[in-house]
């Protein structure tokens, strides 16, 4: 702490030295810049000169007058210099006071001034009051004198002014010196004049400079020593500068500044005076006094350094005001809004500073310690109210209290560093306050020790940001906020309720800046987003401080904070900065936060049935806060398709294809960029582009020979349910068919007229699609066709050539009518007369025939088929009979085959010795047959007449001698015999072989 301390002194005075540039030197560094200039030649008119006893007229250097008198009452001297060489002018060769009362003259000592000396009371020290004792009377504008030593003057410079409305200006008295005058330089109304280099010394009764009614005036590097009233007085003027003079050692007051204003006092060395070493009274308002040394002051009479009785709005600047003899350093009574900054204020005898029955000063900046004693106080407030402590170093290692307020109200007493380690007295304070003090401020102050106040008084040790850094505070910080968590008791029922956790930066006054730039004021953010802000301080930045309704303050070092799950609403976010100096900047932004879904609706599709299946999806996303991030159609339950953002509200994805199917879902799912999702929207419809399937049971495509015919269709929809099915009847007449069992709708004995008629079905589902394709043509004949087929009939023909006959009665005309023969052969038969005739060539053996009628209105008729045969052949042997042999003993039986389409019946020409079966045509030996030959003719005759013979031989032999060994079995031999011609018969013969015994 001792090394900050340091710093601030050093800051302290480097400060110091800038302020001083800018509050009193106008901006100057180089002392007197600004000063009038008095010109100081005769602008070429003439020059006198003047030398002590000669006798010359003065109007050359070698012919010098004896005496200035001379010069002055002879010659017009306006606009003349006069030079004036070394010598003694005083009474014995001079008539005083040695009047200036023209304008624009020069006089100037041209030797060294030690040795040009003007001395109007004879070495006397006896002064009159009349104008004879004084040394320069001057009563006229732009005089210069210089160079001079004037002694024992009632007043060695006189510059009288008539008045203030005709007062004198542009006078310089320069590098003049000034011993054992009752005043050195007495000055009435005299503006814009200049009194530098002077020295001002020995025994002055009075005032070494008095100026009444100055303004503009310079008093400027003049040496003030021995004065013994005050050094330098200036009254009821303004705007005078007192600079770089060294006012030393005075028995009394260094500098006074009686009812003037706007003066500056800067750089003078004001060290060692027995009183004030500056003092401002009697509404001496808005002086600057800065950058002087004072030290040593006050060792004749008890009173301070720098004393303001009734004077205001002053500044006190960088003074080093030091070691005051008998009283304080500054002192103030009933003196209101002055300041004090960048003064070092230290090891005066009593208070630092006094303040007494003086409101609204400011005390700035300054370094006070080690002022007075046990007794005293660095700052002491008394009957005080509405004062300003700021920023100042204060320590004492000897008073009781750093800053004690006696009766003072409303002070504020902030951003000091206080240190006070006194051990003599057992009660000491830092700040102390007596039971009178009401409602005075202490915040931002670095304490040490301890301070008291009195309760109930309104008293405050905390602002509604932060209190003082104490140094014995022990509580702890648990959020962060660099506060203390409990209070301080300051005093008995005291507290400074916001305790700073570490020592304050005094020094820094300046606020930080913050700028939140993400989110934007009235910005719509998501329910998790992250504030982020710009800030820049001219010290060092302590932390900072996010606040959000409902949510508190949470305290970081970054630049950025995070809020998550925040609930939906408006809010008000306000960031703060505070640096080391716990000065603050705030910045404020409203956002509103969107946690809720966007409104969903559904355009298309709609709940309804759709007959196409290319479909448009549209939807409109409303109430929408944050922008629309993604907005996905789940398709029955699976697969997502993304739609697009058409304008507007509406989302779209165009001519999607959906299936046919009884039913499709689409699940919306609509996505913010804050992640709020809205998934409850859904329709479902059907899509039906099928038409329904229609067949026409009733009527077909025929001919019907009754008018009432009942119509039944069959209609089915898998995917929708059927509406209604019509009949288009002969293309002009639409009825509904309204009854039905399952899907056969129906309509029972429609009534047709004769003719041809069509019926269309029109099937209708519920989701508009028809089936119209589906017709019939029929024909309505009441009239009937009745056929009589005359010839053939079902018998037996003996020719293939027979006459086709047949009777047909219809009352409509006939178109064609046909035989069908065979179930092949269609022959078209020739009416003739009542008969439908043609004579047809037939097939051998077996046919068929069957009347087939149409008349012209497509009705057809037919008779039943009538088969019949035609014989007109002799049988076929099949096989041809043929020869036999066999062996004596054998029995014959032999099988004849003849085919015929009639049948055949079989005999023999031969009877006695063989036998044959009509039917079967077997034939058998009717006796035993001998050796021999035996013929045999055999008939084969159908039921027509038509026979075929064959003669067959038989020849019955001997039986042969066995050679066969013993033991061998006997065989038997057949023989088939094939017979190829019309009629075939087939003769088995079996030859069975007597054993020779």
């Amino acid at each position: 702490m001792k090394k900050k301390i340091q710093f601030y002194i050093i800051l302290t005075f480097l400060l110091s030295a800038f302020l001083t540039f800018i509050f009193v030197n106008n901006g100057s560094l180089i002392p007197g810049e600004g000063e009038p200039s008095v010109r100081s030649s005769n602008g070429g008119y003439g020059i006198y000169w003047v030398e002590a006893g000669q006798g010359g007229d003065g109007t050359s250097e070698t012919s010098p007058a004896g005496n200035i008198t001379y010069i002055l009452d002879t010659y017009d001297i306006e606009d003349k210099i006069i030079n004036v060489k070394e010598g003694t002018y005083d009474t014995s060769i001079e008539t005083f006071p040695l009047l200036l009362d023209k304008e624009n003259v020069t006089i100037q000592a041209v030797g060294r001034r030690e040795y040009t000396i003007i001395d109007s009371n004879g070495g006397g020290h006896t002064y009159g009051e009349g104008d004879q004792y004084k040394g320069f009377l001057i009563e006229n504008s732009s005089v210069s004198v210089s160079g001079f030593q004037i002694e024992d003057c009632s007043t060695a410079f006189h510059l009288h002014g008539i008045s203030s409305s005709n007062a004198l200006k542009n006078l310089v008295i320069a590098n003049n010196s000034m011993i054992d005058n009752s005043y050195g330089v007495y000055s009435q109304n005299i503006n814009k004049s200049v009194i530098k280099d002077n020295i001002f010394g020995d025994t002055i009764i009075q005032w070494g400079i008095r100026f009444v009614g100055g303004y503009d005036c310079v008093i400027h590097n003049n040496n003030i020593t021995e004065s013994d009233f005050v050094a330098i007085f200036v009254s009821n003027g303004g705007n005078n500068t007192i600079s770089y003079n060294n006012v030393s050692k005075n028995p009394e007051i260094g500098i006074m500044i009686d009812s003037s204003i706007d003066n500056v006092l800067k750089n003078n060395i004001i060290n060692d005076n027995g009183a004030e070493a500056i003092h401002l009274q009697a509404n001496s308002n808005n002086n600057t006094i800065s950058n002087n040394e004072i030290d040593g002051n006050g060792a004749a009479q008890p009173i301070q350094a720098i004393y303001l009785s009734s004077s205001h709005k002053n500044i006190i600047l960088s003074n080093n005001i030091t070691n005051t003899v008998d009283e304080g350093g500054v002192y103030l009574s009933q003196a209101h809004n002055n300041t004090f900054i960048l003064n070092n204020i230290s090891a005066n005898n009593e208070h630092g500073i006094h303040i007494f029955n003086s409101n609204q000063n400011n005390v700035t900046l300054n370094l006070i310690k080690d002022n007075g004693g046990a007794s005293y106080n660095e700052i002491y407030l008394q009957s005080s109210d509405e004062n300003i402590v700021d920023r100042n170093i204060i320590e004492t290692n000897d008073n009781q209290y750093n800053v004690e307020l006696e009766d003072s109200n409303n002070n504020t007493i902030l951003r000091n560093n206080l240190t006070n380690t006194q051990t003599s007295v057992p009660t000491s304070y830092e700040i102390r306050m007596n039971s009178n003090c009401e409602d005075n401020l202490v915040y931002k102050n670095n304490i040490y020790s301890t301070c008291n106040a009195p309760s109930s008084k309104g008293n405050e040790f905390n602002s509604s940001i932060i209190g003082n850094y104490w140094k014995v505070y022990s509580g702890s910080d648990s959020d962060g906020d660099k506060i203390g968590d409990t209070q301080y008791l300051v005093s008995s029922l005291v507290y400074d309720f916001l305790p700073a956790m570490q020592p304050i930066d005094i020094m820094d006054t300046t606020d930080p800046t913050i700028s939140i730039t993400d989110p934007s004021d009235d910005d719509v953010v998501c329910t998790n987003f992250t504030v982020q802000w710009d800030s820049n301080d001219n010290g060092e930045i302590y932390f900072y401080s996010i606040h959000l309704k409902n949510y508190g303050w949470n305290y970081i070092t970054n630049t950025q904070f995070s809020y998550t799950n925040i609930l939906n609403g408006s809010y008000t976010i306000q960031t703060r900065v505070t640096d080391k100096g716990w000065n603050i900047a705030m910045d404020t932004i409203s956002v509103v936060v969107d946690n809720t879904t966007d409104l969903v609706i559904i355009t298309s599709p709609m709940a309804q049935d759709y007959d196409y299946n290319l479909i448009d999806i549209n939807v409109s996303i409303q109430n929408v806060h944050t922008p629309v991030d993604t907005v996905l159609a789940y398709l029955n339950g699976g697969p997502a398709i993304e739609l697009t953002h058409a304008s507007g509200s509406m989302w779209s994805y165009d001519a999607y294809y959906f299936p046919d199917s009884a039913l499709h879902t689409i699940d919306i799912v609509a996505n913010d960029t804050c992640g709020n999702v809205n998934d409850t929207e859904s329709v479902s419809f059907k899509v039906d582009s099928t038409n329904p399937e229609v067949s026409i049971d009733t009527p077909n495509n025929n001919t019907y020979y009754t008018s009432l015919i009942d119509i039944n269709t069959t209609v089915t929809d898998e995917t929708s349910t059927v509406a209604t099915v019509k009949v288009e009847i002969d293309g002009t007449q639409n009825v509904t068919l309204t009854d039905k069992i399952g899907n056969l709708f129906y309509l029972l004995d429609r009534e047709f007229q004769d003719g041809l008629h069509s019926v269309r079905i029109f099937a209708y589902d519920t989701v508009g699609n028809v089936n119209s394709s589906e017709n019939v043509f029929f024909t309505v004949d009441t009239d009937t066709i009745n056929i009589t087929l005359n010839n053939p009939q079902s018998t037996n023909y003996t020719s293939l050539s027979v006459m086709i006959n047949a009777t047909v009665e219809c009352e409509s005309v006939l178109d064609t009518v046909l035989a069908e023969v065979n179930g092949l052969q269609n022959v078209t038969l020739t009416q003739n007369g009542a008969y439908w005739t043609k004579t047809h060539l037939f097939s051998e053996g077996s046919n068929t025939i069957r009347i087939y009628v149409n008349d012209t209105f497509g009705n057809e008729e037919s008779t039943s088929v009538v088969s019949f045969n035609i014989d007109s052949l002799a049988p076929v042997w099949d096989p041809v009979p043929i020869n036999h042999t066999i062996t004596v003993g054998d029995g014959i039986s032999y099988t004849y085959n003849a085919n015929d389409v009639s049948g055949v019946a079989y005999s023999l020409n031969e009877t006695g010795t063989f036998i044959i079966n009509s039917a079967t045509g077997v034939l058998t030996n009717d006796t035993e047959l001998s050796v021999g030959v035996y013929w045999v003719e055999i008939i084969a005759e159908d039921p027509f007449g038509h026979s075929i013979s064959a003669v067959v031989k038989v020849t019955v032999e001997s039986a042969p001698v066995p050679s066969t060994p013993p033991g061998n079995v006997p065989g038997f031999p057949i023989v088939l015999l094939y017979a190829m011609t019309g009629v075939s018969a087939l003769v088995l013969i079996a030859f069975k072989k007597k054993r020779v015994q």
